[in-house]
């Protein structure tokens, strides 16, 4: 399995075995799956990272949550 990922038509994490395939679709897609200010001005962004981060055997990890500001 690869490391690659992309989203599918449902916004689904699909494997992408061909790295060319891959970046072409990452140069240009909105990866970004939600992203919120709370009242105080704090930032909360969730983005698909489109690479397996979990370095280890659980699953991928393809998703990061950042909290910007507070």
């Amino acid at each position: 399995m690869s490391d690659h990922y992309i989203l599918n038509s449902e916004n689904q994490p699909v494997s992408e075995p061909d790295l060319l395939t891959w970046a072409r679709w990452f140069e240009s897609a909105n990866r970004q799956a939600a992203g919120d200010y709370l009242p105080d001005g704090v930032r909360v962004s969730t983005v698909f990272l489109g690479l397996d981060h979990s370095f280890d055997w659980n699953g991928p990890i393809l998703w990061e949550t950042m909290i910007f500001g507070g």
